[in-house]
């Protein structure tokens, strides 16, 4: 039985959108298996895959974000001067190589936020793609960074300034790579991946590429992008990128045991039922909300207050499990608050969502047709790119969540409450054209291909 490795980022969202391409190879008999710290393991089992520990793999010394500078300046000079790196980096990759050569994959699918892995993983003699659980990251002089708020149009001074900001992009990538370097004494992650590459003959100049978002890549691996193509701006073909745009995944929430959400959800019905016109508005900000308290707070804050001015809605908010519940009272009576929710249970009942524009969050209100009012929550990822095919695909409004005033939110809400049926039917015909054009089947084959090649 053909086995494929999964090694994906640390971040739970990334593990469910992962499992969209795993289940397909997994009821066409390849054994799936993931590798990855003990945090995500229950995640990964309770799917029904197998799950290998790798604790503590560090593939080079420099860590700014949890050391801090001073800290992480002060151990590179130290390890270089006792010149410790080599033998440290060496002990560090031995774990994984020994750990990967025992399960011996077919194919190994590596995150692409952790690319610069596939270096270990092609050296150690395995075949390797890359999944992205985002908008293609990849340069296209046609299409923005999927970091940035542009909707594109076809006008010269679009096109210019597209290109300006994947200038920008590539000079970021490139001055914080160097940045890296200086400050690490060549002890940071690229130097050391380069440095491991030259020592195995890897020609990583010429397949190396800085036009990336917040990623580098290589030109040579095949990508598979689990963002459906229609979702994103309209683009050319491209070389060895696959948007295969699977479903969404239903299993995690199969048995609802939230007695208190249950209830809630019940009330609503039975009153939605008498009255037609009483809406469900649901607001999430997503499974990282601790990364941006402050500005979540004063979001949630403001949808508190303007709640009550909509006798005919219900508000539901899901805040998170670092948020502090006792911060937003008292809680209007037309609002049930919650630390977290089953989110595709919830979409079945809801009119309207209001969400950061994580991509899954995205995904799943398209499948449950629901419109969307999107506030980027972070202007790191691909929030603000998401928010932008939103509009352009006219599947909701969007705002920003640093300068829109509770009255604002009111407005843009009222808008979609008013306009609801004409966001509806665009959802449902996206929703179509997914269905349409899914790719299960042909994911299969491409593997095949890779794997047999």
């Amino acid at each position: 039985m053909p086995s494929i490795l999964f090694h994906i980022a640390p971040a739970v969202s990334h593990f469910y959108s992962s499992f969209k391409i795993a289940k397909p190879l997994q009821n066409s008999g390849y054994k799936i298996i993931y590798i990855g710290i003990e945090m995500f393991r229950s995640v990964v089992e309770e799917a029904g895959y197998k799950y290998e520990l790798l604790d503590n793999f560090a593939s080079h010394h420099y860590n700014l974000e949890k050391e801090g500078l001073i800290k992480s300046f002060y151990n590179c000079f130290i390890s270089r001067i006792k010149k410790q790196h080599n033998k440290i980096s060496k002990s560090n990759i031995y774990p994984l190589e020994k750990r990967i050569k025992e399960i011996s994959p077919d194919l190994v699918f590596i995150d692409v936020q952790i690319i610069s892995l596939s270096i270990y993983y092609q050296q150690f003699g395995f075949k390797v793609a890359t999944v992205c659980m985002m908008p293609f990251p990849g340069k296209d002089t046609l299409v923005p960074p999927f970091n940035s708020r542009l909707i594109p149009k076809q006008k010269l001074i679009y096109k210019l300034y597209i290109n300006y900001l994947w200038f920008k992009i590539k000079t970021k990538n490139w001055l914080s790579l160097l940045f890296s370097k200086l400050i690490s004494f060549g002890l940071d992650e690229i130097t050391t991946v380069k440095r491991f590459a030259s020592e195995t003959g890897f020609e990583f100049k010429e397949l190396f590429d800085y036009s990336r978002v917040f990623v580098f890549g290589f030109k040579h691996l095949n990508e598979f992008v689990l963002v459906p193509k229609y979702f994103d701006f309209p683009r050319p073909d491209l070389q060895n990128v696959h948007f295969i745009g699977l479903g969404i995944e239903r299993y995690r929430e199969n048995d609802i045991t939230n007695v208190r959400y249950m209830s809630v959800i019940e009330y609503i019905k039975n009153i939605k039922t008498k009255d037609k016109t009483i809406k469900l508005i649901y607001c999430s900000l997503g499974t990282l909300t601790s990364l941006n308290m402050k500005k979540a707070e004063r979001f949630f804050k403001k949808i508190a207050l303007l709640s009550p001015s909509f006798a005919k809605c219900y508000f539901i908010l899901s805040l998170g499990e670092s948020y502090d519940i006792q911060k937003l009272l008292p809680i209007p009576h037309n609002m049930f608050v919650f630390t977290r929710v089953p989110q595709i249970d919830i979409l079945s009942y809801t009119d309207i969502m209001i969400t950061h524009g994580g991509m899954n969050s995205i995904l799943e209100c398209i499948e449950m047709e629901v419109p969307m009012l999107v506030y980027p929550l972070s202007k790191k990822w691909d929030q603000p790119g998401n928010s932008a095919r939103v509009v352009y695909h006219r599947l909701g409004l969007r705002g920003d969540i640093n300068h829109d005033s509770t009255r604002t939110i009111a407005k843009k809400i009222s808008e979609l409450n008013f306009n609801q049926s004409y966001y509806k039917t665009n959802v449902s015909k996206m929703k179509e054209k997914f269905e349409r054009n899914s790719r299960q089947d042909e994911v299969v084959k491409l593997i095949e291909v890779l794997i047999e090649n």
